[in-house]
């Protein structure tokens, strides 16, 4: 369980990276008094924003409370979407950031 986490935070730690190299802002994310926030709000130019919740590959589990939150999220007009690995890090460069 331990390694699992270690893989996921070097993800989130790569995610943060490619994501600030292109200009943009990333903030952690705690919902004070809920869980199930996503763990990452991307700030981009031009006043967008996207949710992200990182999970190692197939294993990491989405917990049904992130999944609704992310759920509302969506249907509010947000980009909120979970990444599972490097290919999910360059889909999300590519449709959202640039």
């Amino acid at each position: 369980m331990i390694e699992d986490r270690e893989q996921e935070t070097d993800l989130e730690g790569r995610f943060v990276r490619a994501v600030e190299a292109l200009g943009c802002q990333v903030r952690k994310l705690v919902f004070d008094g809920s869980g199930g926030a996503p763990d990452r709000l991307v700030l981009m130019p031009g006043g967008r924003a996207a949710f992200v919740e990182l999970k190692n590959g197939r294993r990491g589990r989405v917990a049904p409370l992130q999944a609704r939150e992310i759920r509302i999220l969506q249907s509010l007009g947000f980009d909120a979407r979970v990444i599972r690995d490097d290919h999910g890090i360059e889909v999300f460069l590519h449709e959202v950031v640039r």
